[in-house]
Parts: structure tokens; C-alpha cells; sequence
């Protein structure tokens, strides 16, 4: 059930896991459980976690996920991976690593024009007034 975890689940607090993934597991877990303990479908699921010593299933991934950042944290594989992944990332904002060109519009160039003007921001004079002098 808890085959390549650190690939599909992120930790607490992250939440790029998808929900439904968790609730179908948290279900298996818990109609596992109720077998096992030979517990009633109306038993909570906190006591029988806690009768037959079985962490929640999310603190029991995230557990794993912890575990393996741990021992990954200082390989020489993840600087190969983290640079792949610029490297891909940058192919993705245009054509060899370029940015996209944005297109010239009204509003743009409006922008640069009045960034380019020898204007004071701390001067509490109107704009005309500091583009006369």
C-alpha cells in the first residue's frame, strides 16, 4: 500500500497530495483493522489504532516521507536531479532557456515610459510639475 510514497505523497501542510488518495487508503486501513481486532464496524477508529499499535495512515506516510528525505538529503544524485530539473524548468519558460518575448502593448509601453522619467517618488510635487523642471 505504501509502495514509492516519497513520489506521490507530500507531507503535512503541503497538501499537493490528492485527498481522495488518502481517504481510500485511510478506509483500507481502517476495514483492515476492524478484521484484525475483530472489532465492530461502529468501533472507533482511534481506539482500535490505538489497541492494535498502528499509526494513523497520514502520520504513518508522512513518517516515510521524512525518513527518506533524511537519507537522501545528502546525496550527490539529488544535485544531478535538482539541476535536470532547472535545466527542464528553463526549457519550459521558451526555446533554450529564453525568455518568451512579451508583447509590445499599449499598457507596456505606457509602463516604461513612466518608469523612465527623471521623476522624484519621495517629492510630494504633481508629476507635471517634476517633468517641467
Amino acid at each position: 500500500m505504501t509502495y514509492s510514497i516519497p513520489i506521490w505523497f507530500s507531507l503535512v501542510r503541503t497538501e499537493t497530495t490528492k485527498a481522495n488518495l488518502i481517504a481510500k487508503l485511510e478506509q483500507t486501513q481502517n476495514r483492515c483493522l476492524c478484521t484484525i481486532a475483530g472489532a465492530y464496524k461502529a468501533t472507533p477508529i482511534l481506539l482500535l489504532e490505538s489497541e492494535t499499535r498502528v499509526l494513523p495512515i497520514r502520520t504513518y506516510l508522512s513518517m516515510l516521507q521524512a525518513q527518506y528525505r533524511a537519507r537522501t538529503k545528502d546525496l550527490p544524485v539529488r544535485a544531478l536531479l535538482k539541476k535536470a530539473c532547472k535545466r527542464i524548468q528553463t526549457q519550459l519558460q521558451g526555446q533554450r532557456g529564453r525568455q518568451r518575448m512579451r508583447k509590445e502593448t499599449p499598457s507596456n509601453s505606457k509602463e516604461a515610459w513612466y518608469q523612465a522619467l527623471p521623476i522624484d517618488p519621495t517629492s510630494r510635487q504633481p508629476v507635471q510639475t517634476q517633468i517641467k523642471h
